[in-house]
């Protein structure tokens, strides 16, 4: 081995990229997305993608406390209901 410090450097480099990316990945992930019953009991499933901005730690706490929680959404393709944020 020529290079020691440099295979180390580019091992670093490419540790921290693959963490970085699984890390990511795990964040923006389909099991973001959440069923509500309605007071009626019709189910309403939402999808939360990229532009989402709930957080699942907030619905926990809303499911926990038995708080109205307000689903700001788009209706997309195939009556899918895109989740821009919740309150």
């Amino acid at each position: 081995m020529a290079f020691p410090r440099l295979y180390a450097a580019v091992a670093v480099v490419l540790l921290i990229g693959s963490l970085s990316i699984v890390g990511v990945l795990a964040i923006t992930g389909p099991d973001r997305d959440f069923t509500f019953k309605t007071a009626t009991g019709k189910l309403l499933q939402f999808q939360c993608r990229n532009q989402c901005r709930a957080s699942a730690g907030h619905l926990q706490r809303h499911i926990n406390e038995k708080a109205n929680t307000d689903v700001y959404y788009l209706q997309g393709p195939g009556n899918t209901l895109l989740v821009i944020d919740v309150d």
